[in-house]
């Protein structure tokens, strides 16, 4: 009898342990629609101690502060084969396992991409703004996320650019989640897009698209990256800020009326006038992302509805607006982000900063998901096969 207890005993210890590193390894299938020569790579911070890492091909993340030449100042080249994933052939899947990270991002490329280390601990990645850095040629895109305990967060952005292409599926223990992504001629659907949406209102919308130095057409800009469309926003915050100068504007459910040009909130919040560029970026003038979480949630309200542009149309003196329907129906609004919508298989996708902002009840069209997971798969340059 005792045998057989301490046989049940080492059997719960052994599952215990079993699902134990389970959590903390998951398998991620990347599924190459893009090109045969399509790579991947992974950035992240440790969960411990918050160092930048690195993924290498072999699925360990490492410090890329070690391939540093001693001696040798300014930004390092991280080495391609340290951090370089190649994927298999067109329409064929990659598998990959990661341990916990975060804060993590996996770049995939139709070519090379560089990641540097900095003197000081600093660390270059690939951006779509600076045209001096070698990625400024290459098709490229990101995917955010996190991992740890057994649970992932990921995020299909185009909050900074659209270019390559992604799709997601993330089976947790319950459920299949799934952001069907876009189509291979995402990029090219897009500034047709906006030229058009140019042509109709009058504004650059068509500087948001970005052709390599041989012409040929690579991603398109959040508009909040193009300085022609900076002063967008200037006329329209005016006349919000005078529509409710004279009634109230009800931001989930706390009464608000522009005083003495501030928007005074009767649970005690205040917002300054913000200008343009603030409401581009929603992190900067009266959408910084400080105070209490009662403020936060108020803040990307307030932000989601400049955007989507229901603050002045029907209803729109009740934030969040409950009725998606009337999302990018005015002008001005977000175009980038509308195009983005209508584009998506699905028509979710992040387009702007907050647009995880959802009225109760009203589905979330960010098309971020969170599960405990199993396996994720990532379609990389169009959707995931059925």
């Amino acid at each position: 009898m005792a045998a057989l207890k301490h046989l049940v005993v080492l059997m719960t210890m052994m599952l215990f342990f079993i699902n134990l590193v389970c959590a903390q390894t998951l398998q991620i299938n990347l599924y190459n629609v893009l090109s045969t020569n399509a790579k991947a790579y992974f950035t992240g911070k440790d969960p411990v101690d918050g160092g930048m890492r690195m993924m290498g091909p072999d699925g360990v993340w490492f410090d890329p502060s070690t391939t540093r030449q001693a001696g040798v100042s300014g930004v390092q080249p991280v080495p391609a084969d340290a951090i370089t994933h190649h994927l298999g052939a067109q329409n064929t899947p990659t598998y990959i396992q990661t341990g916990p990270i975060n804060s993590a991002r996996m770049y995939v490329a139709s070519g090379q991409l560089e990641f540097g280390t900095v003197d000081g601990g600093g660390f270059q990645e690939p951006s779509a703004l600076n045209s001096g850095l070698s990625c400024h040629n290459e098709n490229w895109g990101f995917v955010e996320f996190a991992y740890g305990g057994g649970s992932m967060n990921i995020n299909p952005t185009a909050v900074d650019f659209m270019g390559v292409p992604l799709a997601i599926q993330l089976q947790t223990t319950d459920v299949l989640l799934e952001t069907k992504g876009w189509q291979p001629d995402v990029v090219a659907n897009l500034c047709s897009g906006l030229a058009a949406k140019g042509a109709a209102d009058g504004q650059p919308w068509e500087k948001a698209c970005v052709h390599s130095t041989d012409g040929a057409l690579l991603r398109v800009l959040s508009p909040g990256n193009v300085p022609e469309l900076a002063e967008y926003w200037t006329e329209y915050v005016s006349e919000v800020w005078s529509t409710y100068s004279s009634t109230c504007l009800s931001i989930r459910d706390s009464s608000c009326q522009v005083s003495n040009d501030v928007l005074v909130c009767d649970n005690g919040e205040n917002f300054a006038r913000p200008t343009s560029q603030d409401v581009w970026g929603c992190s900067s003038g009266p959408f910084d992302n400080y105070g209490s979480e009662r403020r936060k949630s108020m803040t990307s309200v307030l932000c989601a509805a400049f955007h989507r542009g229901t603050l002045l149309g029907p209803g729109g003196d009740v934030q969040p607006s409950g009725d998606v329907g009337t999302f990018y129906t005015t002008d001005p609004s977000n175009a980038y982000s509308r195009i983005v919508h209508e584009l998506a298989i699905d028509h979710v996708g992040y387009g702007f900063p907050y647009d995880d902002v959802k009225a109760e009840g009203q589905p979330d069209l960010s098309g971020f998901l969170s599960g405990n997971a199993q396996c994720l798969s990532i379609g990389i340059g169009g959707p995931l096969p059925e």
